[in-house]
């Protein structure tokens, strides 16, 4: 059963990587619709 348990942690671990690594996209595009917004408003003045 050691080995069922190292392969529980490690979904877990990769779980949570996945996570993190999501919200990380989700907070370089919301930054990137940022730029691109401020970007249209120089561009439009």
């Amino acid at each position: 059963m050691i080995t069922f348990s190292i392969v529980t942690e490690g979904l877990a671990s990769l779980n949570s990587l996945q996570e993190k690594l999501r919200r990380a996209l989700e907070i370089i595009h919301e930054r990137l619709e940022l730029q691109a917004g401020t970007i249209a408003a120089l561009l439009e003045t």
